[in-house]
């Protein structure tokens, strides 16, 4: 009798984890950034996505290391700027995160794209995450841009506090990102124009080449069955 092996949580669903937390913080934060509770809950979420990216993409001890060290520098530089406020630590925070998730997104796409011999849901949950990390590090690169350079983007709400206008960038990345563009949020200098324009073309890049990926996958999967030999 074979004594029981102790309960493992399945790495297989690492991507599945990364993806839901994602999802979180891009889908519930506009409808609790003004309550107190859900400030808790949003700082809660980025938690949560960072713990998640460094446990999806973390494979070795020198780059769980270095994964651990963006995702704890990356709290501890948000932290910070919630407590002071200050715009250089503004751009440290953001820095920290599109470093830490740029890290995530190029292990995602390397695990893509190393040999497999077929497609699981958690491989689509990967793809997707990309995806989804695309339009988050150009949300952070559109704040550091107008943080920086005041009146690159032209608001419809005109007025609107810093953090209101970062849920208007994350939109506005994610429309960008899909090339639908509703026109509230536009840039306004050529500096802008060229980071909208460039994220709209890896965008479409990324869908491509992703997709063609997987149908590779799925035809590489098809000759190994069984039923493809009969």
């Amino acid at each position: 009798m074979n004594p029981a092996r102790p309960h493992v949580a399945p790495s297989r669903y690492r991507y599945a984890y990364l993806l839901a937390s994602l999802l979180l913080v891009i889908t519930i934060r506009p409808f609790l950034a003004e309550r107190v509770l859900g400030v808790g809950l949003i700082e809660a979420f980025l938690f949560i996505t960072v713990v998640a990216g460094a446990y999806a993409t973390a494979a070795g001890r020198r780059k769980g290391l270095i994964l651990g060290a963006l995702a704890a520098l990356s709290v501890l530089a948000r932290v910070a700027w919630l407590l002071h406020g200050t715009e250089s630590l503004l751009y440290g925070f953001l820095g920290c995160y599109i470093a830490f998730y740029s890290v995530v997104a190029f292990s995602l796409i390397r695990s893509l794209f190393q040999a497999q011999d077929r497609i699981t849901a958690d491989t689509l949950c990967g793809a997707f995450s990309v995806y989804l990390i695309l339009g988050l590090l150009w949300t952070m690169a559109y704040a550091i841009l107008e943080s920086a350079a005041p009146g690159s983007f032209h608001f419809s709400m005109d007025g609107a506090p810093p953090e209101a206008r970062f849920d208007r960038f994350l939109g506005f990345s994610f429309t960008t990102l899909t090339t639908l563009g509703y026109g509230n949020v536009a840039p306004a200098t050529p500096q802008a124009d060229a980071m909208t324009t460039l994220e709209a073309i890896v965008g479409q890049v990324y869908l491509v080449i992703v997709i063609a990926r997987l149908v590779a996958l799925q035809i590489a999967q098809g000759n190994k069955s069984p039923e493809a030999h009969d």
